[in-house]
């Protein structure tokens, strides 16, 4: 029982290597070119400009949904849904509230990083559940 769990650990760890890899090479060469894929859509250098800081700050959030995406993943296929279900319902109810605070405090900055702050929450949550699933 323990051998496999080792397995199972390892299997894991090479997969979230594999998908950080993968990510990190996407968003560096779409954060190199955001610029030239902001100008296909427009010329307009206020909207290139918050285009690609709008961009770079969705790259960061990637990572986050993507260990969110991950969590659910394993919670889903483990049987568990419950932690499922609080994973996906977590990204939506943390959302809406983060724009509209963000909006409040910083204007557009508030609703651009909103995405961030929900995915990250949703994230971290899904750390928590798995630790204290693990733990027992």
């Amino acid at each position: 029982m323990e051998t496999m769990f080792l397995q199972d650990l390892v299997f894991l760890k090479k997969t979230v290597i594999y998908q950080t890899e993968l990510i990190t090479g996407l968003v560096v060469v779409l954060f190199i070119f955001r610029r030239f894929v902001v100008t296909c859509f427009s010329h307009d250098t206020q909207v290139i400009y918050i285009a690609a800081f709008i961009l770079t700050v969705q790259f960061f959030s990637s990572f986050f949904a993507a260990g969110a995406g991950f969590l659910t993943g394993i919670f889903q296929a483990e049987g568990k849904g419950m932690p499922a279900v609080i994973m996906s319902v977590t990204r939506g109810l943390v959302l809406i509230p983060a724009i509209v605070i963000g909006n409040q405090l910083f204007q557009l900055n508030g609703v651009v990083f909103s995405l961030l702050v929900s995915e990250a929450i949703s994230c971290m949550t899904g750390c928590v559940m798995y630790y204290l699933i693990r733990s027992k």
